[in-house]
């Protein structure tokens, strides 16, 4: 039994190890996000107003 809570442990471990290394991959830009976000909701607007102006 102890056997098995050791390899559930390591395979746990392996995995968490797995992700933590994959989000460090992932760049930290909260400004780059911000500016993504307000050119979405201008593209978003944009949008918007041109489906009101062909109805």
């Amino acid at each position: 039994m102890t056997e098995t809570k050791t390899k559930t442990n390591d395979s746990q471990r392996l995995k968490q190890q797995a992700v933590d290394s994959w989000l460090r991959t992932i760049p930290d830009d909260p400004g780059g996000l911000l500016r993504r976000k307000f050119l979405y909701q201008r593209e978003q607007e944009l949008r918007e107003r041109q489906r009101q102006t062909w109805q």
